[in-house]
């Protein structure tokens, strides 16, 4: 049968079915619609029942892109979020490819040392492949458990799509879980990610970031089958921010709606509130995109990351400080009261740095208590801020110090260095007007010549730097 003019009673289904897919690979058939359009043409005999299916899972598997593994059966929530279903052809339907999702949530995973893993690998082929099947069957089996759509990007970028924000979260747990050598989630409803081909790997660290929770969320799914919008941008962006904080290191961050929506499901399904027990989640901050401010969500699992629940209050502080701009006082207290509490609370630590020598936890609290007291009691603001410069400088080479707080600290130092530059320009004004009323005449004559001495140093140094006998200036360079 060379067209579908030519069925009859005679024709087999597998011949149909070689008729039809042949014109779907070769595009002439690249739509849902498309199909329908030749299917009405037909009987509804046994032959064509047993067609319609296998020609819908081969259009969806070419032309659906993301989706392109959604079914009815598997997805129940995500195929009534983007499919419009055909009555007449149940199990089939047509794909939303614009539209408003009520609420939907999406994750975005990049997995570390992917790329020194190939690198290793080099020609052991089969290494590669088992990666790659840990990433195609496992992680997307894992992600079907949870009713979540799962998809390979770009190499060792993973994107999740659910239409609940505990399928989403547990998903992005259960693949940190797999990756990781140690197991970091102990509730049993997480046991069986350990398993499949992961033995084999090596310990990697995994960063997500998890937006949605918005109503009426636009979503595009281009010609390809890619997603575009907002929701997958904004979880792209909190994915790229926990590779900031830790980039050697496992980290997942969500917005505030996500977290909200969570913890309504727990009041429903009191299985997630059990499988949430013993995580914290910590306000983070914002974050702007592209005009909007994101609230962010750190969430903190590990058992060595735990102190940072006792930071909530210092944390609230800081932000209110950072928010009203009072860097008279309050922005430095609270930051060096900040970074004690942390130091005190988190486990003890010996770090050999590279400019200190052998550093404690003590020994960095000390530092806190003497910048507070140079700032706060003796007015000494420029020790006090070089203080604050000493223990950034100290707390970079500390690993297990929370990024975070190092990421704050490392723009209030440099906030603080251009009031620094500021409040020394005002001084000098002060000293150049009150000059008679704060040194007696033995010591005003002497300042005044001394100055005189300096500014004539200067000129002449210009003068000399400037000749050309200095020689060539390029090659000093």
């Amino acid at each position: 049968m060379n067209n579908i003019t030519g069925y009859s009673e005679k024709t087999s289904h597998h011949e149909l079915y070689s008729l039809l897919s042949q014109k779907v690979v070769s595009g002439e058939l690249d739509t849902y619609a498309k199909v329908i359009a030749i299917l009405d043409l037909l009987p509804k005999d046994k032959r064509v029942l047993w067609v319609y299916p296998r020609i819908f899972a081969l259009v969806r598997s070419i032309y659906w892109g993301f989706l392109k593994d959604l079914d009815k059966e598997r997805f129940p929530d995500m195929w009534k979020t983007f499919v419009i279903e055909d009555p007449k052809y149940p199990g089939t339907g047509k794909l939303k490819r614009n539209s408003n999702i009520l609420t939907l949530f999406a994750g975005i995973m990049d997995i570390h040392g992917y790329t020194s893993f190939c690198q290793k690998a080099g020609r052991n082929l089969s290494m590669l492949q088992l990666l790659d099947d840990c990433i195609q069957k496992d992680i997307k089996n894992i992600a079907a458990s949870h009713g979540v759509v799962c998809q390979r990007s770009r190499g060792d970028e993973i994107i999740l799509m659910g239409c609940r924000a505990s399928s989403v979260f547990f998903t992005a747990m259960n693949i940190i879980d797999y990756f990781g050598r140690k197991q970091v989630i102990h509730h049993k409803g997480f046991q069986k990610a350990r398993t499949g081909n992961r033995i084999m790997l090596p310990d990697m660290k995994v960063s997500a970031g998890i937006a949605g929770g918005n109503k009426y969320t636009p979503i595009l799914i281009t010609s390809n089958g890619d997603l575009s919008g907002h929701l997958i941008n904004s979880a792209a962006r909190l994915q790229s921010r926990a590779n900031k904080l830790a980039p050697d290191d496992t980290k997942i961050l969500m917005t505030r709606q996500v977290l909200t929506k969570l913890k309504l499901e727990t009041e429903i399904d009191p299985d997630i509130k059990k499988k949430l027990e013993g995580m914290y989640f910590r306000n983070s901050g914002g974050v702007e995109f592209k005009g909007t401010q994101m609230r962010v969500i750190d969430v903190i699992f590990k058992k060595n990351e735990l102190y940072k629940r006792n930071l909530d209050k210092g944390f609230a502080r800081l932000y209110e400080a950072l928010e009203k701009e009072m860097w008279e006082r309050q922005i430095y207290e609270e930051t060096l009261s900040l970074i004690r509490a942390a130091l005190t609370h988190m486990e003890q630590f010996v770090i050999i740095t590279s400019r200190y020598g052998k550093v404690r936890n003590l020994d960095i609290i000390s530092l806190c208590n003497r910048g507070l007291e140079e700032f706060l009691n003796a007015n000494q603001f420029e020790k006090a801020l070089e203080t604050m410069n000493t223990i950034y400088r100290i707390l970079r080479e500390i690993p297990v110090f929370d990024p975070l707080l190092l990421e704050y600290l490392e723009e209030i130092t440099a906030c603080y260095e251009s009031y620094r530059l500021s409040y020394e320009a005002e001084l000098e004004k002060v000293l150049e007007e009150k000059t008679e009323f704060l040194l007696d005449i033995d010591m005003r004559d002497l300042y005044l010549k001394a100055k005189k001495e300096v500014e004539t140093y200067n000129r002449i140094r210009k003068i000399a730097i400037e000749n050309p006998k200095v020689g060539n200036r390029k090659a000093l360079w």
